[in-house]
């Protein structure tokens, strides 16, 4: 079944990019000879339409999933574009002729730390220091959180790279040693956790709860309610208190959430962990800039991010697989294979699970989606969505949030549910494969 609809979805893009490229006429001479007439673009007639096939499109906000799906069967929108992975959601979609779904393997969950060791007010985040975070590994069952929490929706993932993207099965050897070291261990992970505490200066009380300078360590969890993570922070949350920690459940949606973690000054400690969650646009071929962008000042303007202090080692390795600074692959390889484990170490994302998530819509919808971006974050759904047999009328999309941030190009938005709405005002020289992360060109041509 998953096969035909994919069938279905590379027919959809093949026959949107021959219809989109008849603004461009194509030429056949004479002189061509019969192979090259083979590989020629087809010529087709010439359409007035532009652009996508509807005529508006209608975005909303709505970040509960089993009320978005009865809005579908309802008729009041027709796409629900948020990464779902929840099972009974996922059932009930299944279940329903007049819905259809498209599945991802791009989207993954981390808890993000504040790297702040030292609030200005004098508190204690434990997550300043490397040792605590690496050690937190040992306390997370990532098999019970995808069989608890998401009916099996998901992969432990421990590293930064993808487990369905090239590069994790290049190195598959290295991040499976890493798996065995940082296994779940929930003793192991206590005692390492209260060596580093002792060593910094801070005491349990006769209640057995950690102090710092006589005060209550008190860790604040911004716990996104919209999807599993919301399971997840309680979960992490559960494991801090069973080794002497208080913590501090807020739970709250995305828009809610990114003022605290994305726009604060890191050193107020608004927050110590965050339950987060990122989407790729595209199969990525290569991810030697993940180590940068999650482990580094590089990944973004974010105050937490530029708290970020890896070794000088590690940030150089990560700087040079970000740039390609290599000569063979031979040479890429090995600065992999050391910063696998400088990760794990470092740890200020730590990793949970790759889902295995689905989108929703109508079943008269025809779009293209991309097997890590699903619809909403990939770069194609714009030029193929679509009513069945009609060219025009309006499609609505609900998402998760609207303007989550600002959409200030420099710096702006990283936001799904942003991205997508911009994607659809843009038209950039190259289109993503959706199966293989290759471009085509869009309005990028070759030169002969």
């Amino acid at each position: 079944m998953l096969r035909n609809r994919l069938m279905l979805v590379l027919g959809l893009v093949m026959i949107a990019s021959v219809v989109l490229a008849a603004c461009q006429p194509t030429e056949v001479t004479p002189e061509v000879s019969e192979t090259e007439v083979a590989t020629a673009t087809p010529v087709v007639p010439a359409t007035t339409r532009h652009g996508g096939w509807a005529d508006a499109l209608v975005f909303t906000g709505n970040p509960d999933m089993e009320s978005a799906i009865t809005q579908i069967q309802a008729g009041e929108i027709d796409v629900y574009a948020m990464s779902m992975s929840d099972p009974n959601v996922f059932a009930t979609v299944q279940a329903d002729p007049n819905l259809e779904y498209t599945a991802g393997v791009g989207v993954f969950d981390a808890y993000l730390f504040n790297p702040v060791p030292l609030f200005n007010d004098g508190r204690l985040n434990p997550f300043g220091y490397a040792e605590i975070r690496a050690a937190l590994n040992h306390c997370i069952s990532r098999e019970f959180l995808i069989s608890e929490y998401m009916g099996g929706l998901g992969i432990p993932r421990y590293v930064t790279l993808t487990g369905s993207f090239p590069d994790y099965a290049r190195y598959v050897d290295a991040i499976r040693a890493m798996e065995a070291e940082y296994a779940y261990n929930p003793t192991l992970c206590e005692e390492k956790i209260t060596a580093k505490m002792t060593e910094i200066g801070a005491v349990k009380d006769a209640n057995g709860k950690w102090t710092w300078e006589g005060d209550p360590i008190v860790i604040i969890g911004i716990i996104r309610n919209e999807d599993e993570r919301e399971q997840f922070g309680g979960y992490l949350c559960d494991q801090l208190e069973a080794i002497g920690f208080t913590c501090d459940r807020q739970v709250m949606t995305r828009s809610e959430a990114s003022p605290i973690w994305a726009l604060s000054d890191a050193n107020d400690g608004e927050f110590n962990f965050y339950t987060a969650g990122w989407i790729n646009n595209f199969v990525d071929r290569d991810e030697g800039d993940a180590f940068a962008g999650f482990y580094t000042s590089l990944g973004g303007p974010y105050s937490s991010y530029q708290e970020r202090t890896p070794t000088e080692e590690f940030r150089q390795i990560a700087e040079d697989l970000l740039n390609n600074n290599f000569s063979t692959l031979a040479e890429r390889d090995e600065l992999f294979r050391q910063a696998i484990p400088m990760a794990m170490a470092d740890s200020v994302v730590l990793h949970l699970v790759d889902t295995q998530s689905f989108m929703a819509f109508d079943s008269d919808i025809q779009t293209s989606f991309d097997l890590a971006a699903n619809i909403a974050a990939s770069y194609q759904w714009p030029y193929t969505m679509r009513w069945e047999g009609v060219e025009g009328g309006t499609i609505r999309i609900a998402q998760g949030a609207l303007l989550v941030e600002p959409w200030n190009p420099i710096g702006g938005s990283n936001w799904v549910d942003d991205g997508m709405i911009q994607r659809a005002t843009l038209d950039g020289g190259v289109l993503y494969d959706p199966y293989t992360g290759l471009v085509w060109p869009r309005q990028l041509k070759a030169l002969s």
